[in-house]
């Protein structure tokens, strides 16, 4: 701008210098020339001379402007500058840091849990091992029948006081069952568990076995010395239920609750999820929730205020019939179209043990989850406290949603069509369910009764609901 003003400046001097060389021509050459001409043409260039005078002004006046144009605006530059300097981060990245914070926190929870799971064996029951299991059930056949020995003996010559030898006997022998149950539940391979059910059975048959004689061994034991001519003692009787029997229970008699019998177990979980349902599960997750049950009845007998074992079996149906089959689909569908296997920075591996976590992200960018503060309490919080709004922690974005559509869509499984029927609904279940699942992976952590009451709702449902299980498979019938 500057060389354009220079140059017009000099046009017009230079036009000045050409009128007045003129000008002076005209006056030196008067005396040749007609004097009232000469004025003429003389008066015409003084005007021409004020023309350009006056032409040359307002453009010094226009450059004057110009420049301070210019001044103005390197001020706004400079207060813009200023400006971005200073200004507050705006909404998007404010979510984005949120969701930083929120990725740090799982990762956190995350570390917690692989330490966990490092810290299990998984290795799966051996033939060696089965008759480990076989020569110690075989062991408590033959400490039954002593048992029953001793029973026999004890009804034809009772003791005035209980006999403590045969107290801690049978505690020993309480205490072995619970052992040796805890083993078999332990071991959940697929191919050993025909044989795993059928070693349940069996210890369900020697504990009811033990509470018997335990029963008779105490009625035997409390009774007074009969004469001689007595009539032989009473048959002894089954012990009753908690909801029976409203009077203390003995510390030996309260170490293992009365057995329940697991087809009846099955029929109570096929009533409650409907047969439909019942039949879409796999055989291990059948198995899981019969363990379940069982376990849940001989905590509540016992008191005891942990359910992380009973919740854990919970934990795995969704596992089974939830998170590995929708991680197993979704990575074969990514490798059928060369595609990388991760979405939005979630890596899509059906080993992955972390996965849980991650479904939710995968469906919806908002959910309703519980939040982790209000788990801590040992009872149970009202739901402003309980419930918290789900974000992703990963970067997954409107292109991998539409991905997910696509891949959802081509799958054929009653868990697809829920997912694209009531995507919100599915994310806050399961990633609710995995909240509860990463407390129970945790080291000293219960997980308390409350806690243990919302997951079986959520897994199994209630009268007023449906659990996820049923959302899934859709059936409610009887059967």
């Amino acid at each position: 701008m500057d060389k354009k003003k220079d140059q017009l400046i000099a046009a017009k001097d230079q036009q000045i210098l050409e009128l007045m060389q003129r000008l002076q021509n005209l006056e030196d050459g008067g005396a040749a020339a007609d004097a009232a001409t000469a004025n003429i043409q003389a008066e015409r260039y003084r005007q021409q001379l004020s023309q350009a005078s006056a032409e040359l002004l307002e453009q010094h006046q226009q450059t004057a402007a110009l420049e301070q144009q210019i001044v103005g605006l390197q001020r706004q530059i400079t207060e813009l500058q200023q400006q971005v300097a200073i200004a507050p981060i705006p909404q998007d990245l404010q979510q984005k840091e949120q969701q930083i914070a929120a990725l740090h926190q799982q990762i956190a929870g995350l570390q917690s849990q692989v330490a966990q799971l490092q810290s299990q064996s998984t290795t799966a029951p051996t033939s060696e091992q089965l008759q480990q299991k076989d020569q110690q059930i075989a062991a408590l056949h033959q400490q039954i029948a002593a048992l029953q020995t001793q029973v026999a003996d004890l009804q034809r010559h009772p003791p005035i006081t209980p006999d403590p030898q045969k107290e801690q006997k049978i505690a020993t022998l309480q205490q072995q069952v619970r052992d040796l149950q805890t083993q078999l539940e332990e071991r959940t391979s697929p191919p050993s568990m025909a044989l795993l059910q059928e070693r349940d059975r069996q210890i369900t048959a020697l504990q009811s076995q033990l509470a018997n004689l335990q029963a008779q061994l105490t009625s035997v034991s409390s009774e007074p010395a009969p004469p001689a001519a007595a009539e032989p003692s009473p048959p002894p009787h089954d012990p009753m239920t908690p909801e029976q029997d409203s009077t203390p229970v003995s510390e030996t008699s309260s170490t293992t609750a009365p057995p329940l019998d697991l087809d009846a177990v099955e029929r109570r979980l096929k009533a409650q999820l409907g047969s439909t349902v019942w039949f879409c599960l796999e055989e291990r997750s059948q198995h899981n929730l019969c363990r379940a049950l069982l376990l849940h009845h001989q905590q509540t007998w016992l008191n005891d205020a942990d359910y992380s074992e009973v919740g854990d079996r919970l934990c795995r149906v969704i596992t089974q019939e939830i998170v590995q089959p929708f991680f197993t689909h979704l990575y074969d569908f990514l490798v059928e179209r060369d595609r990388p296997s991760d979405i939005g920075g979630i890596s899509i591996d059906p080993d992955n043990k972390m996965a849980f976590g991650f479904v939710a992200s995968l469906i919806v960018p908002r959910w309703e989850t519980f939040d982790p503060k209000a788990l801590q309490a040992s009872q149970e919080p009202n739901e402003e406290q309980l419930y918290a709004t789900g974000r992703p922690a990963q970067l997954v974005g409107t292109d991998d949603r539409a991905l997910m559509q696509q891949f959802l869509s081509g799958w054929e499984h009653p868990l697809a069509t829920w997912l694209l029927e009531d995507p919100e609904d599915a994310a806050s279940l399961i990633d609710q369910i995995h909240y509860l699942h990463q407390r129970i992976a945790q080291d000293n952590m219960p997980l308390y009764e409350w806690q243990y009451t919302l997951l079986a709702e959520l897994v199994i449902g209630d009268d007023e609901q449906w659990g996820i299980l049923q959302a899934v498979y859709r059936g409610r019938q009887s059967g």
